[in-house]
This record gives C-alpha cells, sequence and structure tokens, in this order.
C-alpha cells in the first residue's frame, strides 16, 4: 500500500520549494582565503531528504512530518518585544517551533548561540538532527562547533557548551561570522563612546565598535554593558540585525 515512484516525486515538487540561488562555496582543502567560489545552483529549501512512501509527507530525520512554517509558532512569545525578530527567524527556518516554549527571557546557553549562528550562516552546511523532536545531543552541538571552529568563529579552547554567552562575548562571535576578526584585533585604530567603556577589555574594543558601527548591538542608556548576560529573545534580535548586514 505504498505510493508509486512517480507519486513520491510530485509529492516531493508539491511540498518542497526548488530554487536557482548562488552560494558561496567553500573548499577546505584550500588555505583561507583563497578557499572561497561563487557558484551557481538548483537547491531544495530545507528538505532532509525523505517522502512518505504511503502519505506522501515529507518526513525530517525523526521520520516526524514536517509542519510548514506558517503553522508552527510559539506559545509563549506573544507580546513580547522580540516577537517579531523571533518569528522572523522560524519563518527562515533558523529557529524550529517544534516545541512551543521559546522562553525568551531566559539566559542563552553558548552551545544555542552558536548553533542559532551556524543556522544563519551562507553557505549553511545542515546538520541531520537525530534527537528526539525539541531535544539535541551533545554529539550534534559537536558538529555546530567543528562548523563554528573551521569557519573561525571560536577557538577549541573557548568551547564551553553550557556556559552563559556574555555581551561581549556575542560580540567577538558575530565579527568572526563577518570575516572581520583581523581588523577588530587591531583596536587601537577604534574609539569607543559608551560610559561603561573601561569594561571592555582592550583586545575586544574593536568587535565592541564594529558591531555599533553596524547597528547590529548596541548599548542602551550610554552603556554597552559587556558583562551582561545575553537572553533568547535578545539574541534573535541580534541575528536578526545581523542578517541585515551586507556581507561582501
Amino acid at each position: 500500500n505504498i505510493i508509486s515512484i512517480d507519486k513520491a516525486y510530485e509529492a516531493l515538487y508539491e511540498n518542497v520549494n526548488f530554487n536557482l540561488q548562488y552560494i558561496n562555496y567553500y573548499d577546505y582543502k584550500l588555505k583561507y582565503p583563497n578557499n572561497t567560489s561563487i557558484k551557481l545552483v538548483y537547491a531544495f529549501e530545507d528538505f532532509s531528504g525523505m517522502v512518505d512512501p504511503k502519505t506522501g509527507l515529507i518526513l525530517d530525520y525523526n521520520g516526524e512530518v514536517v509542519k510548514d512554517n506558517d503553522e508552527e509558532s510559539f506559545e509563549d512569545i506573544k507580546g513580547h518585544w522580540a516577537e517579531g525578530d523571533i518569528l522572523a527567524l522560524v519563518e527562515a527556518g533558523i529557529l524550529k517551533a517544534d516545541i512551543k516554549e521559546f522562553s525568551p527571557n531566559s539566559i542563552i546557553k553558548q552551545k544555542d548561540f552558536i548553533k542559532i549562528l551556524i543556522d544563519s550562516l551562507q553557505p549553511y552546511y545542515p546538520i541531520i538532527p537525530y534527537a528526539m523532536e525539541g531535544e539535541y545531543t551533545n554529539e550534534e552541538y559537536d558538529e555546530y562547533y567543528k562548523q563554528a571552529i573551521s569557519r573561525k568563529i571560536i577557538d577549541e579552547k573557548e568551547k564551553n557548551i553550557d556556559a552563559e554567552v556574555s555581551r561581549i562575548q556575542a560580540t567577538k562571535m558575530i565579527v568572526n561570522s563577518l570575516d572581520l576578526g583581523y581588523l577588530a584585533k587591531k583596536s587601537e585604530i577604534f574609539n569607543i563612546n559608551y560610559k561603561d567603556a573601561e569594561k571592555i577589555p582592550n583586545e575586544l574594543k574593536g568587535y565592541a565598535a564594529i558591531v555599533t558601527g553596524l547597528d547590529i548591538m548596541t548599548g542602551s542608556d550610554g552603556c554597552f554593558s559587556p558583562e551582561d548576560n545575553l537572553t533568547k529573545a535578545e539574541t534573535a534580535s541580534i541575528i536578526v540585525k545581523f542578517l541585515k548586514v551586507e556581507k561582501e
């Protein structure tokens, strides 16, 4: 009682978008920065690679039916100041609303910040989720860390999966994701006007200046508050602003 291969193809093209797009292609056998080229490809959007042989519905790697983003939402973000940013990331497929609570005011852990950041980057190398719904194993987070370390977003020694993420730590990861870490390290060329600039380590002042100049992260009441930990809601807002930056 299974559908034919032709019906499976029909189900695939009815339920999955297939677009022509330019991607940055990284050849990690070559030395940075001469390992990047641009390719034109046809690519599926958010497709796990499986079709239910009886119903023709698209399945994820847990065998569960993939829901349309429009049907997914968190139950605890209604009326929250970051609701729009959170929903934008759900629509983009960066956040998955497969569990109903986002807990926007909770402090984000490093592993979750890394995951959201990697999922927002292009080219995107998808991590195959084998865990139960809404949960990720340490092994799956390891795959995100491998990408983060390979892209020089963090160093191996900075890996601390359950640590909370401060604003200045997030600043460094964001700037490195933009491939501007080499510039940020020249801290002597930057001028920081925040009232609490003395709380920002000298070697990180360039990072704070860049995210401020790009309007990705700005202070409040004239302070950058580098030691404050980020909430999930603040992270969503930062990632949306990060995605708006023109990357050349």
